[in-house]
């Protein structure tokens, strides 16, 4: 299921309303909607923190993302329904050409709208786009979102048409076409830059890397607009944020609130139906930084917020069984495209038999630790690719919690219990070494801890023993990026769920220790088809590929799968509202209030 349509469950609560009252004798019976403490047309929506800042290029933050999204465009946004991209600046999906001379290239052609506008009434250009490149590729600037953009080589206007423009990417990636789509927001040159310091910089010398470097001596405009842009008025100031999307910033208390304004007769209305991102309904947004969980839940209470996502699971099964919550917010949950795993360290002599894998695959009881750990709320998963991703393999089923086959293979593998200790072991290098295994979990985190002391006793009944670790998060990351673990629980987020790339977590040149190919996964079937999974843009074979390597994955079993962590969250009923897979699960200007 891709997303989760939800319709507020407040018309049941006046129909048992109306049920209650129809024994009375007066004629004319009334219903009424719950007490409602907030009837605003506002929506106020907790966060853990607050953004760094709201400089589109500048910001990188899940928090600054979120309240960006509603000032500032992309070329194309993703459809939270489809998962597929629809446009936003620019009126239609771009021509796309494949060019082979001496070095392969993909070009694609966007056309903006013709409606598109700033907030001084002025259009969006094909020069505000070049501008936008440039302030990412100034080489005195922040590099921060560089290397996203860094598959584009060139870009092409058209003289006859100043709307129209050619992105150039090198090769013919599956990812070029999020780059190009949405892979940098498009910012007003007037504004950003008004005494054009950027102007007379050519951009083809800025896509060159080694031109772009002898570029940052000898034009002194590249350091003063690399000052100027990072300013605190063009990240944190009402006046100083401006972009092409239907809110504004109206107000930053830092610490406290963040509000964002619906403009007046905002140029893409109109196009509200086709696209999401460009509805605005409400006439408020307003950010209030909330970290700890219970002060949440007490905000939640007292209706002093309107929505809270990313809720964890305790309080969720608390909230919704206190008598109260769910009478004034509808209390749900959307899938997202996280999941939690625990790695195997396939490197590790004791680890490195796909037999032993499969045998501690066995001893960890995952269907307990949902119904126990997650109070039933988590969806199992047995594979790194999704159930609403392209792709997903169904023939895949979950590993069952079974004590003697995991002896068996054990035994297979030629751990034994040859002294009778109770504990398996094996001769490896002339040594005679016991399967003791330490497991590292995040210190304070009950669930983990939970989890851990389950797989412990289970493991030990087939003579595996299992030590415990608790670290802090940063020295627990230190040890999974040295490798230095035998196994390690964590999770992983798909940042792109649209067009997933596996190169960064499972081909073999991403075991590094700034990779994320933890396990050291891979060899070279498994890198040859992640190659060719990066190559094809013909989406049915594309499938096939994934369901391959999801079969070798499955077979390898280099990490425990458990389960997709979904974003539990809360809304205010006074909105009538959809949540989906993509972050944060909700999108306020989509928000329809229901009271008048």
């Amino acid at each position: 299921m891709k997303y989760q349509f939800h319709v507020p469950l407040i018309w049941l609560f006046v129909f048992l309303l109306m049920l209650s009252t129809s024994c009375r004798t007066d004629p004319k019976p009334k219903t009424t909607l719950p007490d409602f403490k907030r009837t605003s047309n506002s929506v106020i929506t907790a966060e853990r923190a607050e953004p760094e800042g709201l400089n589109p290029m500048l910001s990188y933050s899940l928090y600054a993302n979120n309240v960006m999204d509603h000032i500032f465009q992309y070329l194309m946004t993703i459809d939270p329904k489809t998962l597929g991209f629809t446009p936003a600046l620019a009126k239609e999906k771009p021509q796309v050409e494949i060019k082979n001379d001496n070095v392969e290239r993909t070009n694609y052609t966007f056309e903006l709208r013709a409606e598109a506008q700033w907030d001084n009434g002025t259009p969006v250009l094909a020069s505000d786009v070049v501008f936008s490149l440039k302030t990412l590729l100034n080489p005195k600037g922040s590099a921060g979102l560089s290397n996203v953009i860094e598959p584009i080589k060139a870009i092409l206007l058209f003289p006859d048409n100043p709307r129209k423009f050619t992105l150039v990417l090198d090769g013919n990636n599956i990812n070029n076409e999020a780059i190009a789509a949405s892979g940098f927001a498009i910012i007003p040159e007037y504004h950003y830059d008004p005494n054009g310091l950027l102007k007379n910089i050519p951009i083809e010398d800025l896509f060159d890397k080694k031109k772009a470097s002898e570029m940052a001596d000898k034009y002194p405009a590249l350091q003063q607009f690399a000052e100027q842009f990072s300013a605190p008025q063009f990240a944190r100031e009402p006046e100083g944020v401006s972009g092409s999307g239907p809110y504004r910033l109206k107000e930053w208390t830092t610490g406290q609130r963040l509000v964002l304004e619906k403009k007046q007769n905002w140029w893409g209305a109109k196009y509200a139906k086709e696209n999401p991102f460009f509805q605005a309904k409400v006439a408020e947004i307003i950010y209030q930084p909330i970290s700890d969980g219970q002060t949440a839940n007490i905000a939640l209470q007292g209706e002093q917020i309107d929505v809270r996502a990313g809720i964890a699971p305790t309080d969720f099964d608390a909230l919704t069984k206190d008598g109260y919550t769910p009478t004034f917010y509808e209390l749900t949950k959307a899938p997202t495209f996280n999941y939690g795993l625990w790695y195997i360290n396939t490197k590790n002599k004791k680890l490195n038999d796909k037999r032993v894998r499969r045998a501690l695959a066995h001893l960890l009881n995952v269907d307990e630790i949902i119904e126990t750990v997650q109070n039933g709320l988590v969806e199992r998963i047995v594979s790194p690719i999704l159930p609403m991703m392209l792709g997903y393999n169904d023939q895949l089923k979950p590993i069952p919690f079974d004590v003697d086959k995991a002896k068996k293979l054990l035994a297979e593998a030629g751990w034994k219990d040859s002294n009778n200790d109770g504990i398996v072991d094996k001769e490896i290098d002339g040594e005679l070494v016991e399967m003791s295994l330490d497991l590292l979990c995040v210190a304070g985190v009950q669930t983990q801890q939970d989890m851990a002391l389950i797989f412990k006793e289970d493991a030990l009944k087939a003579g595996v023993k299992v030590e415990i670790i608790a670290k802090e998060s940063v020295a627990m990351r230190g040890d999974m990026n040295k490798r230095n673990f035998d196994l390690i629980q964590s999770g992983l987020s798909i940042p792109t769920p649209w067009i997933f790339d596996p190169k960064q977590s499972w081909h073999t040149e991403s075991d590094t220790p700034d990779g994320f190919n933890r396990s050291g996964f891979g060899n070279a079937k498994s890198d040859a088809l992640i190659d060719e999974i990066r190559v094809t843009q013909d989406t049915k074979k594309r499938a096939a590929l994934y369901k391959q390597l999801q079969e070798i994955v499955y077979e390898e079993q280099p990490v425990l799968f458990l389960y997709m962590l979904p974003n539990f969250m809360a809304l205010h009923r006074r909105f009538k509202t959809e949540t989906y897979a993509l972050r944060p699960g909700y999108f306020p200007g989509t928000f329809d209030l229901v009271l008048n």
